[in-house]
């Protein structure tokens, strides 16, 4: 809605004003804020928003940086969204590839992370990527979560789909 719009704006405008513009959390607000615009059918605005916030967050955190990794994410949504899949698909790859070489930050929204992906692969008819890609998922995901973690049973459910 408008009034949503006009709050999240606001937001942006005060992280940017007492944070600075390029700092972390006005970064991740500004995503938020160019969800918020799909949802509103601002596309063009919002596809913007989060190719400037994916770079933002690089150079701040880093290239594999969670908070990045999330952006890329729905950034690679809305270009598929778009029609673009050309230009999505070299995100989810760069996404998987992070995933896999990179340190745990936040194991439990990797692994939300790590889900998604496989979803995306599987409604993209890509069932054997997700597979592969689920079953290196669970074993990293197991020496980082609690072995009755909710979001372990969503990947074993993942990996161990008949649609594969």
């Amino acid at each position: 809605t408008a009034e949503a719009c006009t709050a999240m704006d606001r937001a942006v405008e005060l992280h940017a004003e007492h944070m600075g513009e390029h700092h972390p959390m006005t970064l991740i607000i500004t995503r938020e804020r160019a969800r918020l615009l799909v949802l509103v059918g601002r596309t063009d605005e919002a596809l913007a928003a989060l190719e400037t916030v994916a770079a933002d967050l690089a150079a701040a955190l880093g290239e594999a940086h969670i908070e990045r990794l999330d952006t890329l994410f729905s950034l690679a949504g809305l270009l598929g969204t778009q029609g673009l899949a050309d230009q999505s698909a070299p995100l989810i790859d760069e996404i998987a590839d992070h995933l896999a070489s990179s340190p745990a930050q936040d194991p439990v929204r990797e692994a939300t992370l790590r889900l998604q992906l496989i979803q995306r692969w599987r409604a993209c008819g890509q069932a054997a990527r997700a597979k592969e890609f689920a079953e290196r998922s669970l074993a990293l995901l197991r020496e980082r979560l609690p072995g009755d973690a909710e979001i372990i049973r969503q990947l074993e459910s993942s990996a161990l789909s008949p649609l594969d």
